[in-house]
């Protein structure tokens, strides 16, 4: 899975102190990071790494979450029904789901909830099927405006 957003920013003549703190805080990080920030009081703005492609780990769940929640708004998708986690819809990784009973019938809603709160694979893989599927997902992602952003099947 790929997440990037490209940068909407002028590039920057000098570093601002809001860079140079960003660039410090960043230093102490153990890996590469990419961040862009703005101060919606002053305007000012800062980039590190903005436009560079990261793999999105958990990050790909916030869109399938947004998805979701424009889906039930269009009156396409019930946030109170129920989906069966059976062995053939469990996945391993993270998340509670892989640690209960086969059977349980948690709602949509509570799918979105674990997705988001325990980055459960469990429940990212049957909202995502849920939104229509990783082509329907990256279709709507492109629309959107996020032609940086795709969703890449596990497969």
């Amino acid at each position: 899975m790929m997440f990037a957003q490209p940068s909407r920013a002028p590039p920057q003549a000098g570093k601002s102190e809001l860079r140079r703190l960003l660039e410090a805080d960043l230093a102490k990080y153990p890996a590469t990071a990419g961040v862009y920030v703005k101060n919606l009081r002053t305007g000012e703005e800062a980039m590190i790494n903005a436009d560079q492609r990261f793999s999105s780990v958990s990050v790909i769940r916030i869109p399938i979450m947004i998805r979701a929640f424009q889906l039930a708004d269009q009156l396409k998708l019930n946030l109170d029904a129920r989906v069966e986690i059976t062995r053939a819809t469990l996945r391993d990784g993270t998340g509670v789901f892989q640690y209960l009973d086969m059977g349980l019938k948690p709602t949509v809603r509570d799918l979105i909830t674990q997705m988001i709160i325990t980055s459960d694979n469990t429940a990212t893989d049957l909202m995502t099927t849920l939104v229509g599927g990783v082509d329907s997902l990256n279709v709507w992602l492109a629309a959107s405006g996020y032609t940086q952003t795709r969703m890449v099947s596990r497969g």
